[in-house]
Parts: structure tokens; sequence; C-alpha cells
């Protein structure tokens, strides 16, 4: 026998990227309920639960408001979840697709503004897998597009990054700053002879009290220690532009506060001591 309720019941789920201000996710969200209530009224659908939202990545399959989504198709409480796009559920297509499936065992439908998708048809199936891959194909495409102008930009000596200590901006490239040469050299000594950021910092902040505007921290002093842009070679940082271009380095002797041979010795004890007093 057939237990479902013979009513037609739905859920509404809307979703905006993280990156997205505060005024117009408000707004963005709301859009994409009243697009799917008006729906949901034409189709005699009734609203069961109140509208489930994600502010968040697209990428993330976690997110809470398809778990929230999950939990009524399980409890067989809704028969149809209404989305504004297919993309709403995330554009990666495998984790869209695993979505998916799972609401398909549950025998619940996906409904957009402009399209009902059963998902119990191969074709309907392979339709959503054809736009998922299609939306993540074109998300890859701009995030590359991004980092290769990045790259470009550091690579023309144009800085579009946070400025590290003892440096400035100037027109579009940085500079050293005034004053700071016998400073520099100092912590990276200092670090040759302890072996200690502890050390080091306190002996810097004691010996150049009156020079620094504010004290060094022991954070600060390991990215300095780090950073092949004290012998003049500014590297682009950041785990996805390197991964995509591994060592994008500039030769900018200009901005050499120490030599090579001084930042490699540090590196050594980096290497050695894995930072261990460093964090």
């Amino acid at each position: 026998m057939n237990n479902r309720p013979t009513k037609k019941r739905g859920v509404i789920y809307a979703k905006v990227n993280k990156n997205t201000s505060t005024h117009d996710t408000f707004h963005t969200i709301q859009h994409q309920i009243s697009q799917c209530r008006e729906k949901m009224k034409s189709d005699n659908v009734e609203e069961v639960h109140p509208p489930i939202t994600d502010v968040t990545s697209g990428k993330n399959s976690q997110r809470t408001g398809l778990e929230e989504v999950l939990k009524l198709a399980e409890s067989k409480s809704i028969d149809y979840l209404y989305i504004s796009e297919i993309d709403r559920i995330g554009r990666d297509s495998q984790q869209l697709l695993d979505f998916i499936l799972k609401l398909r065992s549950h025998d619940v439908t996906i409904v957009t503004p402009f399209e009902t998708l059963d998902i119990k048809k191969l074709s309907d199936l392979i339709h959503i897998a054809v736009r998922a891959y299609s939306a993540e194909n074109q998300t890859e495409i701009r995030r590359n597009t991004v980092i290769t102008s990045r790259r470009q930009a550091f690579i023309n000596r144009e800085w579009n990054s946070a400025i590290p200590l003892a440096y400035e901006k100037k027109e579009k490239w940085i500079t050293k700053s005034p004053g700071w040469d016998p400073v520099i050299d100092a912590l990276f000594n200092l670090f040759l002879e302890h072996k200690n950021c502890g050390i080091v910092c306190k002996t810097m902040n004691d010996h150049f009290r009156g020079f620094l505007k504010k004290p060094l921290t022991r954070h600060q002093v390991k990215q300095i220690l780090r950073n092949p842009l004290y012998m003049g070679r500014p590297k682009l940082f950041g785990a996805i532009t390197e991964k995509k271009f591994p060592e994008t380095v500039v030769d900018d002797p200009n901005l050499r506060y120490v030599t090579e041979d001084l930042f490699a010795k540090a590196q050594e004890i980096i290497a050695l001591t894995m930072l261990n007093n460093c964090s």
C-alpha cells in the first residue's frame, strides 16, 4: 500500500556565495525564495518547511542546509525540492550528482522556476550532469584567469599583496623603507647565533625599541626569516597560485636586506629546528 500523502509537499533551498556582501546576501536570498515560492504556488505544492538557506562556498558539499534537505527527504516529509538554479546545490559535478542520487532514492523531484527535473529519468540525470560539469568548468576557467593575471602583474612588478615589514609601496611596486638595513641584518644574525625566535624577538625589541613603532612578534620574525624577499627575490605566495605556478620569483637586488648566503644559512637552521622555537 502507498502511504505517501496525496498532497504535494515541497521545501525551498536558497544559497549565496560567502563573498557576497551582507546587504546583497539578504536580497539575493529573498529573490531566490520569491521565485521558488511563486513556482511552488502555481504547481499547487504545499510549503511544509521554512526555506532552508546557506551562505557558503558552492564547492562545499557539507553545507548544513543541504544536510537539512536530506533529512526531510529521508523522513519522507517532502516530495519536491525547489531551487532557483541547479548550481545552487553546488558546482562540483561529482558532489552534485551524489546529492541528487540521494534525493532520487527518496523520490524527491527537483524543481526550478523554469523546469522540473525528474531525476528518476536517465535523460534528466544526464542533463543535470552536463550542466554541473559546465558550471564547474566555467568556475575553473575564471579561477585560472585570475591566477594567471595575478602572476603576470607580479612579474611586471605590480605589488597587489600586503606590504611586508621594512617595505613600503611606491607607485605599483614596493621599495625598502629607510633605516631598516641594520634591523633586518641583526635579526638574521641573531637567529644564526641563538636558533630561537623567542630570543631573537626579545633582543630585537629591546635593542631597537626606539626605532620600531610596534614590538616585533614571533610570527613576524618567522615570516621575515622565511621570506626570500629579504634577499632581493620576492616570491608570489598563495597555495592555489603556487600549485599552478610554482616558484614565481622576481629578481630585484634593490629589495635586498641580507645576502643570499646569510638567508641560506637561516633556512638550514629552520629546516633542522622546524621552527619549534618560533611558533
